[in-house]
């Protein structure tokens, strides 16, 4: 329930500026599942709202929890 009201949350603030999420903290370009990946400019990144069902071998879900800036936000998407 609370993925989903993040998510729902999430595309409705990106509805209408191109999938761009802005904050003081830098510019997220959310990528949406079917998506192709995005270019990114210099100090963007990319967050997955829809991961793939399969993940690159070099990819690693714990290093990427590891990394989470927030618990919070970690659990809420994860």
């Amino acid at each position: 329930e609370q993925t989903g009201r993040f998510l729902r949350w999430l595309r409705a603030q990106t509805d209408g500026s191109g999938g761009v999420l802005r904050s003081a903290a830098g510019v997220l370009r959310v990528v949406w599942a079917g998506d192709e990946p995005p270019d990114l400019r210099e100090g963007e990144r990319a967050l997955h709202a829809d991961p793939p069902e399969n993940f690159s071998e070099h990819f690693s879900l714990h290093t990427y929890r590891r990394h989470l800036q927030t618990r919070r936000l970690g659990r809420t998407v994860l």
